[in-house]
């Protein structure tokens, strides 16, 4: 809670106004539509993040698609998706089927949350995937540390 008053943006009850006010000025300034992520009635309340929540996960996690038209870095970006996608499946398969104790409950809790926070808040506050694929570093290379030790587990 002590970071919250280091910038006035980080204030609890100020988070939601700066998440909506920096989505709306990235569709403002983006020049491709089509690079979007376009949220239904995101409005800075609690509510309206709290609809929007389920489409920016999705969305921010695994667009660009593989049928989406664009540039080359859009189309090697799409088949990193696709790959994050089999090693996802995978990797829950292989936790599911083992149903072993997990080592290392708490640490393994807490990348999670920490991805899936950092991923949502970004998702809404730059929906233009250009920017969202390079903000992604920020978290992806946790959730793919968990995925390829669930993916190379012993069953």
């Amino acid at each position: 809670f002590l970071a919250t008053r280091l910038h006035p943006n980080l204030y609890l009850g100020k988070v939601i106004n700066a998440l909506v006010l920096n989505h709306d000025l990235m569709v403002k300034d983006s020049a491709h539509p089509e690079n979007l992520i376009f949220y239904n009635g995101l409005q800075p309340t609690f509510l309206a993040i709290l609809k929007n929540i389920p489409k920016a996960f999705w969305e921010g996690l695994l667009r660009p698609y593989i049928w989406e038209n664009g540039n080359v870095l859009k189309r090697i970006m799409a088949l990193e998706n696709t790959f994050f996608i089999g090693l996802l499946l995978t990797g829950i398969y292989r936790w599911r089927k083992a149903c072993f104790p997990l080592k290392y409950p708490l640490e393994i809790q807490a990348i999670i949350f920490f991805s899936l926070v950092l991923l949502v808040m970004l998702a809404i506050s730059a929906p233009n995937l250009g920017n969202l694929v390079r903000y992604k570093a920020g978290f992806m290379p946790f959730l793919l540390l968990l995925l390829f030790s669930a993916a190379n587990s012993k069953e």
